[in-house]
């Protein structure tokens, strides 16, 4: 079985779903704090986010904020839904 590109990208950074959930909006500090990883895993994490068109960081004063795509919304929405899905299996 071929796996997909973007599924081993997001078991190689399980952190990449909690960002795309939580960034929207907020500094690359404030997610490395509210998430509880460093700064550069964020940093490397949104990149590759950046990449896929799923975020775009965009400089506010002195401070990049993460904002999600129209595609970064999607998967978000995904997301959510599917822990709605999981959490209903208890």
């Amino acid at each position: 079985m071929v796996m997909r590109e973007e599924y081993t990208i997001i078991q190689k950074y399980p952190s990449m779903q909690d960002i795309i959930l939580n960034c929207e909006g907020k500094t690359m500090t404030q997610i490395s704090r509210l998430l509880e990883i460093t700064y550069s895993h964020v940093t490397n994490v949104c990149k590759i986010l950046e990449e896929q068109q799923i975020i775009g960081r965009k400089k506010v004063g002195r401070r990049k904020h993460v904002w999600l795509t129209t595609k970064g919304h999607r998967i978000r929405s995904l997301l959510m839904e599917l822990r709605d899905v999981l959490k209903e299996g208890k």
